[in-house]
């Protein structure tokens, strides 16, 4: 006949012969503790790879924008417009015989593309 005593690190077995055995397996709280820390590492990491893949394509993007930016700027400054501020105050450099107010009112109505 065998007898089962509770004792706080978990159960303690008498045999009938008198010896006694602890179990092979932890009590169940122990085990439920090693298994709760398992899934908060595992969730730790897998954030962990979420914000490394999320700040990877957010750089991809960043760097394809501004990539896209660039070559609108270049094709912007490769063209040459007739009526910008640059060509209409060489023009105004070039007319003799302005008055100095008069180049100033052209020259502030130069930063206002519908004057142009």
């Amino acid at each position: 006949m065998m007898n089962l005593w509770m004792v706080s690190q978990g159960l303690l077995i008498v045999s009938a012969c008198g010896m006694r055995h602890r179990p092979v397996t932890n009590s169940l709280s122990e085990h439920s503790k090693k298994e709760s820390k398992k899934p908060k590492l595992y969730n730790i990491e897998d954030a962990l790879y979420s914000l490394s893949k999320s700040l990877s394509a957010k750089a991809e993007s960043s760097l394809a924008h501004a990539e896209r930016r660039r070559k609108i700027e270049e094709e912007a400054s490769s063209k040459s417009d007739p009526y910008s501020v640059t060509e209409c105050m060489q023009t105004l450099q070039s007319m003799p015989d302005i008055g100095r107010a008069c180049f100033l009112q052209a020259m502030e109505k130069f930063l206002i593309p519908e004057w142009r």
